[in-house]
């Protein structure tokens, strides 16, 4: 009987200590999945306000500790992002090349359509060149995006396309893709989905909506700009100036009841730029 006491013992010891180093598995996986998360919103918000360096930093440690794909492929298409706005093209578009692959072995379409969408704005940062290129990957982003179910993917997708079509001089068509992207971001911003988030999140998931919001609404801006800019063409000096800032305030108006106080700084800026062209 004692030795019956003494197994039991035993097995409920063995148990109990199996139970406890479970549940600090659980708790440092917990606390690693926090400190990562918050340290993901911090690359993020880094990378908004160009600060590349540590940004770079970031998301080379997420992507050095994790096993994750879907990690990987994120911290992948950042760094990516990060070279293409430092002009290291060839640095980009290698590690767009390596997350391609991850993606055909994975299936996610929704960074598919990402990093395809990305290898189209590295195309068109390299000029005349990459043109036919950017085109080429933007359709494809813009298809599978359709396909993807992911809202914020196919509002990415949807922004950078617009950016497309006004270099193609298809005004009308990059606006109707503008507001539809809005629209889509409207429709997120009031989804079941999105307010559970918003509850747990609030600052960054507010932050990446109006983040994008403002991006579309510059790009919107700009095209409307460029849209009336075609009927000043043969206007001079004073008269050309003039005409100038009437298409500038109709465009900010278009747009202003959606804009943040950010954005506004950043049209004012804008302005002041294409002011100087008109007058030149």
């Amino acid at each position: 009987m004692k030795y019956a006491y003494s197994f039991f013992t035993l097995v409920e010891t063995r148990c109990l200590a199996s139970l406890l180093a479970s549940l600090l598995a659980s708790l440092l996986l917990l606390h690693f999945g926090t400190v990562q998360a918050d340290s993901l919103f911090e690359a993020k918000q880094a990378f908004q306000q160009g600060h590349y360096e540590k940004a770079f930093s970031q998301w080379q440690a997420v992507l050095d500790s994790t096993p994750n794909p879907n990690r990987r492929l994120e911290a992948l298409l950042a760094i990516a992002r990060i070279h293409r706005r430092l002009g290291v093209y060839n640095q980009a578009e290698r590690l767009i090349q390596t997350a391609l692959s991850l993606v055909e072995q994975s299936g996610n379409a929704g960074y598919h359509a990402l990093l395809l969408n990305e290898f189209s704005k590295l195309s068109l940062s390299q000029g005349k060149k990459g043109y036919q290129a950017a085109i080429e990957s933007g359709k494809q982003a813009v298809s599978i995006a359709r396909n993807a179910n992911v809202p914020l993917v196919l509002i990415e997708v949807l922004n950078h396309w617009g950016n497309l079509l006004t270099v193609e001089y298809d005004y009308n068509g990059a606006l109707e893709t503008f507001r539809e992207a809005l629209t889509q971001l409207d429709r997120y911003k009031n989804s079941l989905q999105i307010q559970s988030q918003l509850a747990k999140k609030p600052e960054e998931v507010q932050s990446e909506i109006e983040t994008l919001r403002g991006k579309i609404l510059i790009n919107q801006v700009q095209t409307l700009f460029l849209k009336e800019a075609e009927l000043l063409q043969f206007q001079l000096g004073e008269q050309a100036f003039k005409a100038s800032m009437r298409a500038l305030q109709s465009a900010l108006q278009s747009a202003e009841h959606q804009w943040t106080d950010s954005y506004k700084q950043v049209f004012g800026l804008l302005t002041i730029s294409q002011l100087g062209i008109a007058q030149k």
